[in-house]
């Protein structure tokens, strides 16, 4: 383990702590962290390889009744409007890659 680094295997025995300063500011760590396009260039130990580029993502809207809910259905086109503010997204992140 690099001398750096501090694993604490004591505090609780049911977790691994592990603790490290970098010498970096904190908004770019966090952006190294959160990623895919970083992360998979660090994440895991020697010799391990990370893949990832899919996000599921769920949008649920909750109502007071099954009647109101309906109604945004028939009048408003909601469900429909889901999946056209989903695929929009999709597009637009896919642009953005």
């Amino acid at each position: 383990m690099d001398a750096r680094s501090k694993v604490d295997l004591d505090r609780d025995p049911t977790a691994i702590v592990t603790t490290r300063e970098i010498a970096a500011p904190r908004d770019l760590v966090f952006e190294a962290w959160t990623d895919p396009r970083h992360l998979a260039q660090w994440w895991g130990p020697n010799g391990f390889t990370t893949t990832s580029g899919r996000t599921r993502i769920t949008l649920h809207a909750t109502f007071p009744s099954a009647a109101e809910r309906e109604c945004v259905v028939r009048e408003y086109g909601a469900d429909t409007g889901a999946e056209q503010t989903l695929s929009r997204l999709a597009d637009y992140v896919g642009r953005m890659a």
